[in-house]
């Protein structure tokens, strides 16, 4: 980071006098010359890495020649920090599919820099570091958690609570399924977020970050902040209730140079001994509980498995080969990843002892990315039945790289295609049984997809049963 950031310094000190003569010194609207210039040159990387890294070479058919000189006008215009996002954002918005995003810098650095040139002041020099000092972190001192509930939209629009965790600070707080989520504000929202939930600019953010997902990601953060709730049983009568954070026993995992991320994970066993497993997002904490959780209800009995990815929006892409091996016996190709240059299978190996009793997964809208490829995969395979509404249709392989101004890069590298050669993107996955999740069920403390999963299951368990029997 520290070669990249230096050069910052370098290519503002050159700026002054290349945009000399195109920008005028009078106009107090125009930024300095030194931030025109790191900020054409952030776009010009952007749309580099952009071609060079995309599974195809037309790049969903973008003329970015013809993109670069429309924006470029907005781009030397942009004053700051948060001007220069939105037009970068615009721009990014002409491949017009998911997982190609741009996010400003966290570095404190860098946003140092780019404020100084914006404000045409000399950029700050960087103090010499050891070349093995760690990486700053978001949470350094406080462990990921939770307020312990899931929450899922009905026909009627409202958010709704699904899932209360016995002990979580929402249980201790009275908060019940069924209740109505009027408003949320989270003490520490993402850095990506704006931290209410309704608020304009996240009503903006609704094609690449459903309101669900939003609600969902602003339960978490570290241990001992605060997520502020507006809740209501009916329309007459609500309440406001703050929560803290609770330990949820995973760890802060960081997808490339993103923020770092917590997540949520509940599992459960009652007496009918149909496993539970819900968790968002696909990070490893979350893979490996997963993988504890099944041998554990294994050896308690489990009969059946439900996997809930509601609200889930993705991860890392092996989570599907991590958690699959555990419930298939033989080897089997999942889907297909596809890059310029090959098209290779991506394999699911069986481990040691897999349960191969039935198996549900929930979706619905707001599930992307990694838990689409596992519910497709689960229903290609046959290895299960999905339950819900159709997923978001935003997978594609991708990685993220930072810039040298500091800004964040998420640029796509692969297509995923399933067995039956359709691609997700913008496809998703439907479910094997459409449940629509009706706000007078939730609000009467039902979770219709669930409880359809589990009918189903019950049902698969008494066949085998009466099969034994026999």
């Amino acid at each position: 980071m520290k070669l990249k950031v230096l050069g910052i310094v370098t290519l503002c000190c050159m700026a002054c006098s290349v945009f000399a003569e195109s920008s005028s010194n009078n106009d107090e609207n125009m930024p300095p010359p030194a931030f025109q210039k790191v900020a054409v040159e952030t776009m010009d990387e952007m749309i580099s890495l952009i071609r060079e890294k995309h599974y195809s070479k037309d790049v969903a058919n973008v003329d970015w020649d013809k993109v670069r000189a429309q924006y470029y006008p907005r781009v030397t215009r942009a004053r700051n920090i948060e001007e220069l996002t939105d037009v970068l954002t615009h721009v990014i918005g002409k491949v017009s599919h998911s997982h190609v995003s741009i996010f400003p810098p966290t570095d404190s650095y860098a946003i140092a820099c780019l404020e100084a040139l914006a404000e045409g002041k000399t950029p700050p020099v960087k103090p010499e570091e050891d070349e093995f000092t760690p990486p700053e972190v978001s949470y350094p001192k406080a462990v990921p958690g939770d307020v312990g509930l899931r929450v899922d939209r009905t026909d009627e629009g409202n958010l709704r609570v699904i899932y209360v965790k016995k002990g979580s600070p929402a249980d201790k707080k009275g908060i019940k399924v069924g209740d109505r989520i009027e408003n949320m504000v989270s003490e520490t929202p993402k850095p990506e977020l704006p931290p209410n939930l309704f608020s304009p600019m996240l009503v903006s953010m609704q094609p690449k970050l459903p309101w669900l997902a939003a609600g969902q990601l602003l339960t978490e953060g570290p241990v001992g902040t605060r997520v502020r709730l507006r809740v209501s049983v009916d329309s007459e009568k609500s309440k406001i209730v703050t929560l803290t954070r609770a330990p949820n026993g995973l760890e802060w995992f960081r997808l490339g140079v993103m923020d770092d991320n917590g997540g949520t994970y509940y599992s459960e066993m009652g007496d009918d001994k149909i496993g539970f497993i819900t968790f968002s997002p696909c990070m490893p904490s979350q893979i490996r509980q997963t993988r504890a959780d099944i041998r554990r209800f294994q050896k308690e009995g489990m009969k059946a498995l439900i996997l809930d990815f509601r609200a889930n929006p993705g991860g890392l892409g092996v989570m599907t080969q991590g958690v699959c091996g555990l419930l298939v016996d033989t080897k089997t190709v999942s889907m297909h990843e596809i890059t310029r240059f090959r098209r290779t299978p991506a394999m699911i190996y069986p481990q040691p002892n897999p349960f191969m009793g039935p198996v549900a997964v929930l979706i619905n809208g707001a599930s992307a990315s990694s838990s689409e490829i596992f519910a497709a995969t689960i229903k290609d395979i046959g290895r299960g039945a999905i339950f819900g509404s159709r997923t978001a249709g935003a997978c594609l392989g991708s990685n993220f790289l930072e810039l040298k101004s500091g800004y964040r890069l998420q640029t796509v590298l692969s297509n995923l295609e399933r067995l039956n050669g359709q691609p997700l993107e913008k496809a998703g996955v439907s479910p094997d049984v459409d449940v629509v999740v009706r706000d007078e069920d939730v609000k009467a403390g039902k979770d219709p997809v669930r409880e359809s999963a589990t009918r189903y299951l019950k049902n698969c368990i008494q066949r085998a049963e009466k099969v034994a029997a026999k």
